[in-house]
């Protein structure tokens, strides 16, 4: 029916004032049916006032006994109602008001898609200094194991199947490479998905690899060329490495339900790649020479930083290994 909730945005939030109200306000500019939209913000007991914003754009605020946005997205995925979700952060803003729309049109295109992607994550205003790396790269070892180029559209191209002036439709074969679509604004058909998985759907090892669970069945993923997103993240030094070092804690000790370790858990391919990322990383003149070439390719000193982030990923895992082999984890972990 038409007048039924179509988009469900799931946004997992955990003291996020200082951005939540651009990315619900952004969603809100949409020049699409506001009724055929339902905002889920899954607060992790905020302390600030991100629900109180939240609730000010209309968004219905469900509770994460949990602070880590893995398990916010399954709550949300259990009790959203429209027929695509959008996993979109509480720092990730649509740089368009047509952005909604054109993913509608796009899907009423091609029904053999279910899922779309993000092209590109771009560095919000004052974001720090590592910022445009994040949205470029993401971190080190992901540059590496997922070939990360900062754009989907240039990832993928010689998956492209089809070109339409809605945009591009990928078809991919098993054993491919499939791309992340863990966050970044992705959507996807959840109705497609229940049908696919059953109850299976809502488990945590679904949530985590929804993306890459539906092309396994499906082969297909869309993307809109320039359908693109401003990051803001709180991406000052400090808090860069300690978002690193969140995720290479919860890689090595989250039981393989997040990150590299779920896709690891699930492909064998994914599992050897990190011996890759080692070697890469004790090269010394491969970081370097990345490091300068992503920096003259962005147009952007700060991408020197490279070296460094290699670096401080393989000292922290290592110490991470250590820990884990004599038991002295200590818990005390918070992302960024």
């Amino acid at each position: 029916m038409e007048n039924q909730i179509f988009f469900s945005i799931v946004m997992p939030a955990y003291n996020s004032e200082r951005t939540i109200g651009k990315a619900l306000r952004s969603v809100r500019k949409q020049k699409f049916d506001q009724d055929r939209i339902e905002i889920l913000v899954i607060d992790g007991g905020s302390n600030d006032r991100t629900t109180e914003i939240a609730g000010r754009y209309g968004a219905r605020v469900i509770f994460n006994k949990d602070k880590v946005p893995e398990a916010a997205k399954r709550l949300g995925y259990q009790q959203a109602k429209g027929r695509w979700i959008i996993k979109q952060d509480s720092d990730e803003v649509y740089i368009s008001d047509m952005q909604l729309a054109d993913r509608k049109k796009f899907i009423d295109s091609n029904p053999d898609v279910h899922c779309i992607l993000t092209d590109r994550l771009l560095p919000g205003k004052g974001c720090g200094i590592s910022c445009a790396y994040l949205n470029h790269c993401g971190d080190p070892f992901s540059y590496i194991v997922y070939q990360i180029k900062g754009s989907i559209v240039k990832e993928n191209q010689k998956y492209l199947y089809q070109q339409t002036d809605c945009g591009n439709v990928y078809r991919y074969k098993r054993g491919d490479r499939y791309p992340i679509g863990d966050g970044g604004c992705t959507a996807f058909d959840i109705y497609k998905f229940r049908e696919l998985f059953g109850e299976k759907y809502d488990t945590q090892e679904y949530v985590n690899l929804s993306t890459r669970k539906l092309l396994e069945k499906t082969f297909y993923m869309g993307c809109i060329p320039g359908d693109n997103i401003y990051h803001y993240s709180s991406a000052g030094l400090k808090t860069y490495l300690k978002k690193l070092r969140f995720k290479i804690h919860f890689n090595l000790n989250g039981g393989n339900m997040l990150g590299y370790a779920a896709k690891a858990h699930d492909d064998r391919k994914y599992s050897r790649r990190k011996w890759l990322f080692v070697l890469y990383a004790l090269s010394l003149v491969l970081p370097f020479a990345d490091s300068v070439k992503m920096a003259f390719g962005q147009k952007d000193i700060t991408f020197l930083m490279h070296f460094v982030y290699t670096y401080y990923v393989l000292f922290i895992t290592f110490a991470e290994v250590l820990k884990k082999n004599f038991k002295k984890d200590d818990g005390k972990y918070s992302y960024g």
